[in-house]
């Protein structure tokens, strides 16, 4: 029963071949009439030996392709495939190798016992049957007891077979529960994917629909607008007839401008020239008159003093030809002589004392008296960074030498030295107070990058208000003195600014302070670049900060149209 155990084990198994030690065995005996054994191992019949022959090398398959249980080359039992099955990870070893080999000795012991059988048993000597049979009875025995350790081992490793199997079989039992789960979900996605393609179907109705519709909405465009497009070519036509006319227009209309603007100025040069004209022959006639009347009291030789008379009354005439409008009768003369009337005075610019760039009132000359040389009035004079001029310098601002923090009685007289000076209140009243003036403001900022603002129209009201007016801005800066139009002048000493919360002046230079400045050429001087509330300030956020301090800042003026004399 155990023997028939241990075989069904075996071939379920599938272990390798293990080696056995035992030779082949040689029965001392007469062969049988006819050579007969079992079919498990073949036999060899000789004439007095059988010889049994273990079949099968290698193994189960061995090299010689022959199926049947392991023979005496066979592998050993720890590389048969049942040891090295991951699976079970059943340990095998020389008790195992033990094991197979009993097997055989056991199953030579059965197949000879079934060979006895066909021999007669009265042709052996009794001794040699005791002895065979002594031996055969120890063999028994030994291997019965090893078959039964065996068998408690085989037992042993069928549980654990078995709990490897259950293993194995509660690992497949939760992947087939995975799979179930998966399949449920891929049910619902399969549902899902199916209401997709129903809706899949229906928009790509929709949209075939829809595409057959904006192709006749395309079509009918497309004539649409290839009729728009005809109608465009003729309004092209006429556009381009009507823009060329214009083009021409405009072209004549700039011309008839130039033309007017030159007319202008010509006219304002002509009137000047006039005005000029006429004031000094006015004046040499009131001369003439006075010195008629003189000579006419004095003289005691009539004849003479009628010679005189003639003769003055001849260059009267003369002169009232030149000058048709003045009337150039004789006014009766006084008993008393009138106070003759101051003539007007040339002002003359540094730059060139030979010609005079305008001129004042005779009356005027006393703020004058600081710039008299050689008889004549000089003021400082430069010529303007485009090449216009000459222009009286106002104020120029270039190294921080001189202290602009005067008083206003010094404001009034001017002061300064040849790199950074102030002209005067008085001196700006007296020149612009007879004609029209200009103004330019000529800025340099610490990149040496320049910078203008002209202004065609400036005047300096009289004391002690001081106004400022200026208009008609031209220039590549912004329009500071704007906020500054209509200003008194005002300084640390006197307060004449239009807000009463502060002093405008106070720590800083004269100015014609508003509420307070977007302009302030008199600041403080800084020599490096510095956002300086009180510095020298000209506002234009498009070119630098709020309260930039420029490096260099001139005001120049002059007349509209220069003296000629």
């Amino acid at each position: 029963m155990r023997l028939g155990i241990i075989i069904v084990v075996l071939v379920c198994a599938e272990v390798s071949p293990v080696v056995s030690t035992s030779p082949p065995v040689l029965i001392p005996s007469k062969p049988p009439p006819q050579c007969t054994g079992t079919t498990f191992l073949p036999v060899t019949c000789m004439d007095e030996s059988v010889v049994r022959v273990f079949s099968g090398t290698n193994g189960a398959h061995g090299k010689h392709g022959k199926v049947g249980l392991p023979g005496p080359r066979g592998v050993k039992g720890e590389n048969a495939v049942m040891c090295n099955n991951k699976r079970t990870k059943i340990k095998c070893g020389s008790m195992y190798e033990n094991y197979l080999k009993e097997i055989h000795e056991v199953r030579w012991i059965d197949d000879f016992l079934d060979y006895l059988l066909g021999y007669d048993l009265g042709e052996l000597t009794k001794m040699e049957m005791v002895e065979w049979i002594l031996t055969q009875n120890k063999k028994i025995i030994h291997y019965t007891s090893e078959i039964e350790q065996l068998d408690g081992t085989v037992d042993e490793l069928t549980k654990e077979v078995q709990k490897h199997l259950d293993k194995e079989v509660n690992a497949l039992e939760q992947k087939v529960t995975e799979l179930k789960e998966q399949v449920k979900v891929c049910h619902r996605s399969s549902r899902m994917l199916a209401a997709a393609k129903t809706r899949m179907k229906t928009i790509e109705v929709q949209l075939k629909t829809k595409s057959a519709q904006l192709v006749k909405n395309i079509a009918f465009l497309k004539r649409g607008i290839k009729a728009k497009a005809e109608e465009n070519k003729d309004l092209l036509k006429k556009l381009t007839t009507s823009t060329s006319v214009a083009n021409n227009n405009a072209k004549a209309f700039k011309a008839i401008m130039t033309q007017n603007d030159n007319l202008k100025i010509a006219k304002a040069e002509a009137e000047e020239r006039d005005r000029i004209t006429m004031l000094e022959k006015k004046a040499e006639m009131q001369v003439m008159a006075k010195e008629l009347a003189t000579l006419k009291i004095h003289c005691k030789d009539v004849d003479n003093q009628k010679l005189i008379i003639a003769q003055l009354r001849k260059q009267i005439q003369e002169v009232g030809k030149v000058a048709p409008v003045i009337k150039p009768a004789v006014q009766p003369v006084p008993e008393v002589p009138a106070p003759i009337q101051p003539r007007t005075t040339a002002i003359f610019g540094s730059t060139d004392t030979s010609k005079p760039i305008t001129s004042i009132s005779g009356e005027d000359i006393g703020h004058f008296s600081g710039h008299l040389r050689s008889g004549k009035i000089v003021l400082q004079s430069q010529m303007g960074n485009d090449k216009s001029g000459p222009y009286i310098i106002l104020l120029r601002r270039s190294d921080g030498s001189q202290d602009f923090k005067k008083s206003f009685a010094e404001y009034k007289k001017g002061f300064g030295n040849s790199e950074e000076f102030w002209i005067g209140l008085d001196i700006l009243h007296d020149l612009t107070k007879s004609r029209q003036y200009e103004l330019k403001v000529q800025l340099t900022d610490h990149k040496n990058k320049k910078f203008w603002a002209r202004y065609g129209k400036f005047s300096v009201g009289p004391g002690p208000e001081y106004r400022l007016n200026v208009g008609d801005f031209t220039g590549n800066t912004y329009n500071a003195l704007k906020y500054h139009n209509r200003q008194k002048f005002s300084t640390f000493d006197k307060d004449q600014d239009s807000t009463s919360t502060r002093s405008c002046a106070e720590g800083t230079g004269g100015w014609w302070y508003k509420r307070c400045h977007l302009a302030l050429l008199t600041g403080n001087y800084n020599k490096e670049v510095k956002e300086d509330k009180n510095g020298v300030r000209w506002y234009d956020r498009r070119v630098h900060g709020r309260y930039y301090s420029w490096k260099k800042a001139v005001m120049l003026v002059k007349p509209v149209v220069l003296l000629k004399l």
